[in-house]
């Protein structure tokens, strides 16, 4: 069953490590999993697992499927789930037209971190989304401090 999701809780210290993760593997996308849970439409990241684009391409990504499944067992493991998606754009941040179409088949939060300007990849440029009721709206991004 899909969870609507309303807010992604996700620390700063986190946001940090995602914008370094993305210095770090540009020019091509960069991609994560997140694992948490969903309660009363609000999403966790208690933890991040950096994935490789095994696509080594600047305008798509994919994720292992040997890898993918490996995430979600852990997840399961730990009574949580899959509660986001993240990945940097080479343009804005938004949505392209293949993520519509992964956005449909894995309903969770989107986080799209978009590089327009490689010296200047920054947290405050990431924007979230999710498919839902057929439809893709944006999702509050909740900075924790701790």
């Amino acid at each position: 069953m899909t969870s609507e999701i309303n807010v992604i809780a996700i620390k700063d210290s986190d946001l940090d490590k995602l914008v370094e993760f993305t210095k770090k593997t540009y020019p091509y996308e960069s991609c994560a999993l997140f694992i948490g849970k969903i309660v009363d439409y609000k999403a966790t990241v208690d933890e991040i697992i950096f994935a490789e684009n095994i696509d080594y391409s600047h305008v798509s990504f994919s994720i292992n499927p040997e890898f993918l499944y490996q995430v979600y067992m852990k997840a399961e493991k730990e009574n949580k789930v899959i509660t986001g998606i993240f990945h940097s754009h080479p343009t804005v941040s938004a949505p392209s037209s293949v993520d519509l179409k992964y956005m449909e088949y894995n309903p969770v939060a989107w986080i799209i971190l978009g590089v327009l300007d490689e010296t200047n990849i920054k947290k405050e440029d990431m924007r979230a989304f999710q498919y839902f009721n057929d439809s893709i709206k944006e999702v509050k991004i909740e900075i924790l401090e701790h």
